[in-house]
């Protein structure tokens, strides 16, 4: 099934909550199953941008954990929601690692941020973006 890209920022961005949401727990999903929870599909016929973007933000989580928190003020990473930790994971990963450009990476996490957020988050989401992204 062919998806726009924006869905599958989307896709990727709800993958990588699920990642989170199971992290700490000793029957948590594989990777291949949170993408078939998430997509219906086999990781076979994932995108491969989405593929590419869930795997680089797995394995660059902490550093970019990292980074981001360097830019939370008087906030810790993992105070923040699960919903908004997959945002700036993702968003972060899509511009440091898959070289997206700043503006539409930032434009994508607002869109995610007002469908899965509080009411406010959006702004939040923006201004950490705005300062990590450079």
């Amino acid at each position: 099934m062919k998806y726009s890209r924006n869905k599958l920022q989307e896709l990727t961005m709800l993958c990588i909550y699920q990642y989170l949401f199971y992290y700490n727990d000793q029957n948590r999903p594989s990777l291949v199953e949170i993408i078939k929870g998430v997509t219906d599909l086999e990781v076979s016929e994932l995108d491969p941008f989405a593929s590419k973007l869930i795997k680089i933000t797995i394995e660059n989580a902490d550093s970019s954990v990292k980074t981001i928190s360097g830019h939370l003020t008087d906030w810790k990473f993992d105070r923040l929601n699960l919903v908004e930790q997959a945002i700036l994971l993702t968003s972060y990963s899509q511009f440091k690692y898959m070289e997206q450009p700043k503006q539409v990476v930032i434009n994508v996490a607002i869109e995610l941020a007002k469908k899965y957020c509080d009411d406010n988050s959006y702004k939040f989401i923006n201004g950490v973006l705005d300062k990590c992204l450079v």
